[in-house]
């Protein structure tokens, strides 16, 4: 697991994240904490499509798989984009577009495994990460702690 960044270093990075699109699986303390703490000054939009309906809308098209490598950096790319438009002052290498596709533990049975995926773009590049539970040995508040980490670790890094 990544050591965890301290709140009081968000406002150190808060400046270079312009976009963020998550799937609802990361913690909500993390969000609350992360939109909280001068949030305003540099998140220019926010937006969590929970229905695979609003995700198509998003992405403009139905993605092959919803929690996927694929759709997260088709997130991310999205997310810059939109940041770019939304503030087309700020110089677009002080742009991220972040995003966040996960498949956690829950209250039934899954089929397929617990994953995430974490997608930065920038104006010079696009990085991923890739991350797969063993299921049963976490459960869904620590998977979503694990997913918060690398989420602080991935932004913190661009």
């Amino acid at each position: 697991m990544l050591d965890y960044l301290p709140i009081q270093n968000f406002e150190n990075m808060l400046p270079s994240i312009s976009s963020f699109v998550t799937s609802p699986v990361i913690s909500p303390k993390w969000l609350r904490a992360y939109f909280i703490s001068k949030a305003s000054k540099s998140v220019l939009e926010a937006y969590v499509p929970y229905a695979k309906e609003s995700l198509d809308y998003y992405l403009l098209k139905q993605p092959d798989h919803y929690c996927s490598l694929g759709t997260t950096l088709s997130m991310a790319a999205k997310a810059y984009s939109a940041a770019k438009k939304i503030d087309p002052y700020t110089n677009p290498k002080n742009l991220l577009g972040v995003a966040v596709t996960a498949s956690l533990a829950t209250n039934y049975s899954k089929k397929g495994e617990h994953k995430f995926f974490i997608a930065i773009q920038t104006y010079k590049y696009s990085s991923s990460f890739s991350y797969s539970f063993v299921k049963g040995e976490l459960s869904r508040e620590e998977e979503e702690q694990v997913v918060t980490d690398h989420i602080i670790n991935a932004i913190a890094q661009s």
